[in-house]
């Protein structure tokens, strides 16, 4: 979203009462004889023209009725000061706000064209603002700190709460702008089958396909790239209450992080973990029985508990042996591959991550 600059710098602000004072001296009116003719008094005239009280409507009728300038110059130039007062009060607010927008990752939001390329700081904190739809940083810390979100983080990183609620934001304002279908739980298993299915024949398009199944359940699937110093993979969340939300970052090229990833996701939206609880997660800490949940659904999901076994049991993981069991459940080795090395099978390091397909997103 990108933002337009609005930064508004005016070289004086101009009372109404000044003009109220003028044009009495030009018709030669003294105060004391505009306040007998209008019936306002003295005290209310002279904090009008020290700008210490408004020209209110009633009060600007009267003043056409006694100096003939129409009631609606007067109503429009009260309304100009208030914009502008609140415009200059708004702008000494915002360059005091700068050092909290410093938090975030300003160079990547311009380079990504969240917010303007500038250098004024009253410019940039709005644009900050407007990105997060908040009035001040109190209402960040409020909506966004603790943000109803399920999300997978690599230990090796202390998650920065600003960079990742940019991420978030991102794919947000991206979600609001989607239109599907209305959110299904069983017609969203029988998506997440057919997205299954499709490791199986990867092309250039796969992403487009998988949202296209996926918005047919009523549940919106969100490629965002990663911000730097973030290893988040991924989150699932509620815009609406039938409109839930799986975003995944760039991060991981291999089929079976991605895969895993985005079903352990899934596993949070049939669930309905994400729905009321905040639930963080980094991979390599202890998890909670929410996690452990959708990583469950994920494993067994992509991969059969009976056959998984079964296939083990045998103890023969060469090349051959894991594509023919792939091909028996109709899934992308790779997957197979990774989750035989994540259960200690087969180490990391080995010659047959060839199986492992590299996926580049549109």
């Amino acid at each position: 979203m990108a933002v337009k600059s609005t930064s508004f710098d005016p070289d004086y602000i101009s009372l109404p009462g000044e003009t109220l004072e003028e044009i009495l001296e030009e018709k030669g009116i003294k105060k004391i004889s505009f306040s007998k003719k209008t019936g306002i008094s003295q005290k209310d005239i002279n904090e009008i023209i020290h700008g210490k009280a408004p020209i209110t409507p009633d009060k600007a009728q009267k003043f056409e009725l006694v100096l003939g300038t129409p009631a609606s110059f007067w109503n429009n130039r009260e309304k100009k000061y208030r914009e502008i007062l609140a415009k200059l009060d708004e702008a000494e607010r915002m360059e005091n706000w700068y050092e909290w927008a410093k938090n975030f990752d300003l160079s990547e939001l311009k380079r990504r064209k969240i917010i303007p390329l500038s250098s004024d700081k009253t410019t940039i904190v709005r644009a900050v603002l407007c990105f997060f739809g908040i009035v001040a940083p109190t209402e960040f810390e409020n909506v966004w700190l603790n943000p109803l979100v399920a999300y997978r983080q690599s230990d090796r990183y202390e998650p920065n709460p600003y960079i990742l609620a940019s991420w978030l934001r991102e794919g947000e304002n991206a979600a609001n702008s989607i239109k599907c279908s209305s959110y299904d739980k069983n017609k969203f298993k029988q998506a997440l089958s057919k997205i299954r299915a499709l490791s199986m024949n990867l092309t250039k398009q796969l992403d487009d396909k998988i949202l296209e199944i996926s918005f047919e359940a009523g549940v919106i699937i969100l490629f965002v790239r990663e911000y730097k110093v973030m290893a988040t993979s991924g989150a699932s969340y509620w815009i609406r209450p039938d409109k839930p939300v799986i975003q995944l970052t760039l991060r991981f090229k291999k089929i079976d992080q991605i895969w895993f990833s985005l079903f352990h996701e899934a596993g949070h939206i049939i669930k309905e973990h994400c729905k009321k609880d905040r639930i963080l997660e980094y991979d390599g800490k202890i998890k909670d029985d929410k996690e452990k949940e959708a990583d469950r659904f994920a494993a067994n999901f992509l991969i059969p508990p009976s056959n998984y076994r079964t296939f083990v049991s045998k103890r023969n993981f060469d090349k051959t042996s894991i594509i023919n069991f792939s091909n028996s459940i109709e899934i992308a080795p790779g997957i197979v591959l990774g989750r035989l090395q994540h259960d200690k099978h087969i180490v990391w390091n080995t010659s047959l991550n060839n199986l492992k397909t590299s996926i580049e997103w549109g």
